[in-house]
């Protein structure tokens, strides 16, 4: 019984501790750019870095914080309440607990929230950096975490301007989920004022390209959270525990991810066409022009630009006369003799709407440029000759 209840009391203890945890806030003032590679059919997951993905609006990778180039620093990183250290405190320890490091995203858009995969672990090492704030004299004497990334002397934010020193570390290189490594300080005891606080400062992660599939072209605020926890304990000179400080935890991120505008056409029908009219036939007769697309344009429009020009139509020339072509695009590969909306050289239209396109669905589209037994029959000149031209079909995005 005696064990049974020693079992309860401790899970019950790691439960409190927990449930009175602090969390981290980054603030929203950092981000990134992405964009995607109309060449690539399958886009997976794009591993950011400062010379591919930096924002103009938040140039913050790297050095600003005292990390690697390919992290993105938060600058105004809100850092945990500055916890006032005893007198009698010889040394504190401090355990990084870290999670997995694969996460989820979400970014509220016209009143949903939409969610993409956000990564902050490579395969062997944790990719969030952390900063702890110390006032007062301390000696790192143990450090089990990443000793190849650890700053001893990281460049004090503006929100660190009270620190003594700030020092930036991560949690090492692991073969397992454990993900726990722990820092030693020793210090004088002293009646001056020692103080502790801690922050989330940057992040070396990768990023969903399906994103695109479920957001528009602009400027989104995310929203991310990291379950690390950070606790500390204090120590006297004879070793004993004196204080256990709030446990930390977990990490919320927030930032701006800015996606750049992607339309990709992928023309399915040979460049040259060719067809025998029979003027016995009644029915229009159409060139089918076929294309797949895909965009994270919230509207996208056409253009249809054409050699020759007759009586405010597109038109195939002979050399001496003109054959009108009527001209439409539908939504579809089905042959049909209909068309949702309707063409004319030069003048731009929107597809967005009528054709029913969604951003991310890689969408069929039909252009067809229809030739009538009325236009052939006025042209009695026309029996058994060859008309030709050339069409240019033009897709736009609507910033």
């Amino acid at each position: 019984m005696r064990r049974a209840f020693v079992f309860i009391s401790v899970f019950l203890s790691m439960l409190l501790r927990y449930a009175c945890a602090v969390p981290l806030e980054t603030g929203s003032n950092s981000g990134f750019k992405i964009y995607q590679p109309d060449d690539r059919p399958s886009l997976g997951v794009q591993v950011t870095d400062k010379k591919t993905n930096e924002d103009p609006d938040y140039p913050y990778w790297g050095g600003i914080c005292g990390v690697p180039t390919t992290s993105l620093c938060w600058p105004d990183t809100v850092p945990s309440p500055k916890y006032i250290l005893r007198n009698d405190t010889r040394k504190i320890v401090l355990d990084l607990r870290s999670g997995s490091g694969e996460g989820v995203a979400t970014i509220n858009y016209d009143g949903e929230n939409k969610s993409f995969t956000f990564n902050t672990l490579d395969r062997l090492e944790r990719t969030r950096y952390y900063r702890l704030q110390l006032k007062g004299e301390f000696a790192v004497s143990v450090n089990t975490c990443d000793a190849r990334n650890i700053n001893f002397n990281a460049p004090k934010l503006s929100s660190e301007s009270a620190a003594t020193k700030v020092i930036s570390f991560r949690a090492s290189p692991v073969k397992n989920d454990s993900g726990l490594c722990w820092l030693i300080l020793t210090s004088t005891p002293t009646e001056s004022e020692r103080s502790v606080a801690m922050s989330l400062g940057a992040l070396n992660f990768r990023i969903a390209m399906g994103i695109y599939d479920i957001l528009p072209s602009g400027k989104h605020l995310f929203s991310l959270t990291i379950p690390d926890y950070i606790s500390i304990r204090e120590y006297n000179s004879n070793d004993s525990i004196t204080n256990v400080l709030p446990t930390i935890g977990p990490m919320n991120v927030k930032g701006y991810v800015d996606l750049k505008a992607s339309l990709n056409f992928n023309l399915l029908t040979t460049e040259n066409q060719k067809m025998e009219f029979d003027t016995k036939n009644s029915a229009v007769e159409f060139f089918r022009i076929l294309g797949n697309f895909r965009t994270n344009f919230l509207a996208i429009s056409t253009t249809v630009k054409c050699q020759y020009i007759y009586q405010g139509k597109c038109a195939l020339f002979d050399g001496n006369s003109y054959l009108p072509l009527s001209i439409g695009v539908r939504s579809d590969h089905l042959v049909r003799n209909t068309s949702t909306v309707t063409l004319k050289p030069g003048v731009r239209a929107p597809l967005t709407g009528p054709l029913g396109f969604k951003i991310g669905t890689s969408a069929p589209i039909q252009y067809m440029f229809g030739l009538s037994r009325e236009d052939v029959l006025r042209n009695p000149a026309s029996s058994g000759r060859e008309f030709s031209g050339d069409v240019t079909m033009v897709i736009e995005g609507d910033f």
